[in-house]
């Protein structure tokens, strides 16, 4: 598992998890009894049993350990990967696949983010930032309407006066 990997799948746990985690070993499978009795030994509790396994579970789901042979846990080693470069081309005119489309440039930047965070966890930020962006935009389009509502009164006002 990448760095960023494992960072990613980190930050989505729970603390107590997080302390679990730090008590499965990387060179050897343990079982729940001796990831009990480590976390009796360092933080001087003891966890609830269901609990543990449910730490256990959700770590195992995240990829952060592994289950080797029954009840066995192993934590996952992390390795640093050469990340291949890839080159990222912005079309400034989107061309007539996404002009066929009938959405507005809200409904775009979602699929585009909606996109962007199905890719490696690197790409989190970059769908954040568009869904920051969409946001913007939509709160200058409210502010517009209501600004051309204004406009709408003032001149069936001056309308009215003449």
């Amino acid at each position: 598992m990448t760095p960023a990997k494992y960072q990613a799948a980190l930050s989505a746990q729970t603390g107590i998890a997080r302390k679990v985690l730090d008590m499965v070993p990387i060179q050897d499978a343990w079982t729940r009894a001796e990831i009990a009795g480590a976390m009796k030994r360092v933080t001087k509790s003891t966890p609830d049993v269901a609990v543990l396994e449910g730490c256990l579970a959700r770590l195992k789901d995240a990829g952060l350990i592994r289950e080797r042979g029954a009840g066995q846990y192993q934590r996952v080693e992390v390795r640093e990967k050469e990340v291949p470069i890839v080159s990222t081309v912005i079309v400034a005119n989107p061309g007539p696949k996404l002009a066929e489309q009938s959405a507005s440039p809200i409904d775009v930047l979602a699929r585009l983010a909606e996109r962007a965070r199905s890719m490696a966890t690197q790409i989190v930020v970059l769908a954040s930032d568009i869904e920051t962006a969409a946001l913007t935009i939509e709160q200058g389009n409210a502010e517009s309407a209501a600004e051309a509502a204004k406009l709408r009164q003032l001149k069936d006002l001056l309308k009215g006066i003449a």
